[in-house]
């Protein structure tokens, strides 16, 4: 016995339906069907027997959704065709059965897969299906009309050429749902763009491209139509949006009586916010073709959508003003997710509207920003802003340096912090009056009782979670700002951010150590991780001019490893990392010393010596020489270290060394046979060669020395002359003379000029014995 089937049966046979669900959702975990010890095939045909019953058609699907995806191709490709039919039989009963219209959808996107089954789907099944629902265009139930719409999908996207006939009446009928649920309306709008995408099939599918086109234009069209009805009583600022109203388009819309109520209003709204996601669904779904996008029409809408505000309703209030008011929010709303979509569609190609973009975003900032809200209280218009700051966020995100956000910087900063901060309000502790009495004169009591009576802040009830949403997006598009523009920023702002960032990360970590209320609302995970996240976006992006907050990040970075959150703490610790890289860097610093090459690390070996004359070292590092005095220096390298090595010595005495060794053990002992003449020879040659090669560095040495002494004194004897009193007669006849003339001078000159030129003389004597007796040294050093 097969013990899955048997297991099956008994589910079965229970009159409860859950002990069958409770048994499918065990064979959907554990893939039972897909066992050795149980025959597919048997649970085929046991399906395929419930689905003929109509009592137990109900089973039947529910088995079949499960079995579906554990079936083998060839299995599938035998019954897919007459559960086709089946399911469409369970479509043509009068039940609200939600799996038939589930798993019909399943099976038309595997009846894809398979060309003759896909033939014959297109011909009796599709065929029939559209027939049944739009021949007379039957009213669905509430319940049943998303999973309707899911098969719909399916159906125009796999078998487009099939609805071809029923186009017009399948757009009729979802325009006609635009007063649905939101994921009503979503659905018909995938269903609204694969509409789009029938068509003949050509090259270059220009019929295709220019069906897109025509319902972008409608859907324009038709949103300012609605804007029409919604602005029609206020004094609106004419534009140019006439030119993209097509007057002679008959919508199919749900019909709103002319008189503008509250109901009517909402209605308007609501379907101007349906046509606003069909839209969006159209530039930024799938499509088989290039999109060509009207992108001045619809800003033209946004910019109209948005240019009413509750704030320029208060200038002249009405009735209609006041029903009006209430639906502004909604509208914007739908402004801004039709600006979002179209920035991700077009991306870079909105560059020339960057400053239009960064104005509209940032006017609705401004005008829902509020001085006063109760603490622990959601904000009005949290929503929008909400959406003002997600629009912003992805034009940054998409736009990058190009954004134009610098400009309005002013005007959104203060939002941003007053949404990231909410300040507690101060208590007023009150002494009793009663306690006053006799202590203080009669007006004081009185003004004492008048405080009183004054209203508690803190009576309402506190939400820790109040404005979450607004906060961590103000937080993300802090991010986004500074990873994309944060030079263009000035310095002062960077500042303002870091202390009020850094200040709301140690209160919730103080709060979280002391087990105190953290403050609000970053008792939500994601605000603290947006707030975490801005921080290391501070770090990493730092104004030129100011400083990163490192030396914050690290203790607060450490602590959030800590937190109760797991994504808040894995983020931590990949801040931590970044930091840590940050300051201690893993390549080598510039203060390390630098590796030698093998001719210096052997000369290290060979005492340093130093020759001192004039009060001058001698430094030679890999063939450079560097003089130093008292004043200056004159260096062809920079030194590697503060030491002074003389390496050229070692280097060319080498040979030198080696003969003198060799003549001293000849010395020694004279009747030692392995020296032979040709080779004192050689060496007596290389000797030679390398002692002139010395004298020549010794001469040009001697020569810089006495060149930059020169200088040096004729410096002294310009400042001399220039600060000596001439006297009358000296300026009478004066020592200088124009046009290269031979100047006299007197005896005093000659006798000075006599003494330094003796006094040099001395010195390059005392430098050269010096250094020979230095290389004499070093000689028998090595010896």
């Amino acid at each position: 016995m097969n013990s899955t089937i048997d297991l099956l049966k008994l589910a079965l046979g229970e009159s409860d339906k859950y002990a069958l669900m409770n048994f499918l959702q065990v064979c959907t975990d554990s893939t039972l069907f897909q066992r050795k010890d149980c025959n597919i095939e048997d649970v085929v045909s046991l399906v395929n027997s419930l689905l003929n019953v109509s009592a137990d058609y109900e089973k039947g699907v529910l088995i079949m959704k499960v079995l579906l995806p554990q079936c083998k191709s060839d299995l599938v490709e035998r019954n897919l065709l007459q559960w086709l039919q089946q399911c469409f039989k369970g479509l043509q009963s009068h039940s609200y059965l939600v799996t038939p219209y589930v798993l019909l959808r399943e099976l038309l996107i595997y009846s894809k897969d398979y060309p003759d089954i896909r033939k014959q789907t297109a011909l009796n099944i599709v065929s029939k299906i559209l027939e049944h629902y739009f021949k007379d265009t039957r009213q669905l139930a509430t319940e049943l009309l998303l999973p309707f719409l899911q098969c719909l999908e399916q159906i125009l996207l796999h078998y487009g050429k099939a609805c071809g006939h029923w186009k017009n009446k399948i757009e009729q009928f979802l325009l006609q749902h635009l007063e649905c649920p939101p994921a009503v309306v979503n659905a018909c709008a995938r269903c609204f763009l694969k509409i789009s995408g029938i068509g003949p099939i050509t090259p270059d599918m220009e019929v295709i491209k220019e069906q897109w086109y025509g319902k972008q234009k409608f859907l324009i069209s038709a949103l300012h139509t609605l804007l029409d009805r919604l602005y029609n009583h206020i004094n609106e600022i004419q534009g140019i949006y006439e030119k993209y109203i097509d007057r002679s388009d008959s919508s199919g819309f749900p019909e709103i009586s002319e008189t503008f109520s509250l109901k009517n209003a909402q209605r308007l709204t609501v379907q101007y916010t349906s046509l606003a996601e069909f839209l969006r669904i159209m530039l930024l779904g799938m499509f088989p073709v290039t999109k060509r996008i009207y992108s001045d029409a619809i800003l033209s809408v946004i910019c109209r959508g948005l240019s009413v505000t509750c704030t320029t309703l208060e200038a002249n209030v009405t009735n209609d003003s006041i029903i009006l008011s209430t639906q502004i929010p909604a509208i914007h709303c739908a402004c801004l997710n039709i600006l979002d979509s179209l920035i991700l569609s077009c991306r870079r190609s909105l560059l020339p509207q960057a400053e239009l973009i960064c104005k509209l975003c940032s006017q609705t900032l401004k005008w829902t920003k509020v001085n006063f809200c109760e603490f622990g209280q959601c904000k009005p218009y949290s929503l929008l802003r909400v959406k003002a700051y997600n629009c912003l966020n992805t034009w940054l995100t998409i736009s990058r340096v190009g954004s134009y956000v610098q400009h309005y910087i002013n005007d959104i900063i203060p939002s941003v912090l007053s949404d990231i901060h909410n300040d507690k309000p101060t208590i007023i502790l009150n002494v009793s009056a009663k306690r006053l009495k006799g202590k203080v004169g009669k007006k004081q009591r009185k003004k004492q009782k008048e405080v009183q009576n004054l209203e508690n802040k803190l009576a309402t009830t506190i939400n820790p979670l109040a404005n979450k949403e607004v906060c961590a997006a103000a937080l993300n598009f802090l991010s986004s700002l500074l990873e994309s523009s944060f030079f263009l920023i000035s310095h002062n702002i960077h500042k303002q951010l870091q202390e009020q960032i850094v200040s709301e990360l140690l209160m919730a970590q103080t709060a979280l150590n002391l087990s105190l209320d953290l403050p609000i609302p970053y008792t939500d995970e994601a605000c603290r991780l947006a707030l975490y996240t801005a921080l290391l976006a501070l770090c990493n992006n730092h104004h030129p001019k100011f400083p990163a907050p490192c030396n914050y990040a690290v203790p607060i970075f450490t602590n959030g490893l800590n937190d109760n959150s797991l994504l808040v703490s894995r983020f931590c610790s990949q801040a931590v990392a970044n930091i840590d890289k940050m300051l201690h860097p893993i390549g080598p610093t510039l203060s390390c010393a630098l590796e030698l090459s093998n001719e210096v690390s052997t000369s290290r070996n060979v005492l340093p010596t130093t020759t001192t004359g004039l009060h001058t070292n001698i430094n030679n590092v890999n063939g450079s020489i560097t003089k130093t005095n008292n004043n200056r220096t004159v260096q062809d390298h920079v030194p590697l270290n503060d030491s002074l090595v003389l390496e050229s010595i070692p280097k060319l005495f080498e040979n030198h060394i080696l003969s003198e060794s060799i003549n001293n053990d000849k010395d020694k002992n004279e009747n030692i046979s392995y020296i032979v003449k040709p080779i004192e020879e050689k060496n007596i040659q290389q000797i030679k060669n390398n002692e002139s090669n010395v004298t020549m560095q010794e001469t040009q040495i001697k020569e810089n020395e006495i060149t930059t002494q020169v200088v040096e004194n004729n410096y002294v004897e310009e400042l001399t002359e220039e600060n000596k009193i001439i006297s009358p007669n000296e300026i009478k006849n004066p020592k200088r003379k124009l046009n290269n003339e031979i100047i006299s001078e007197t005896p005093r000159e000659k006798k000075r000029k006599e003494d330094n030129r003796e006094h040099f003389e001395t010195e390059i004597n005392e430098l050269e014995k010096e250094m020979l007796s230095s290389f004499v040294d070093i000689i028998d050093v090595n010896i």
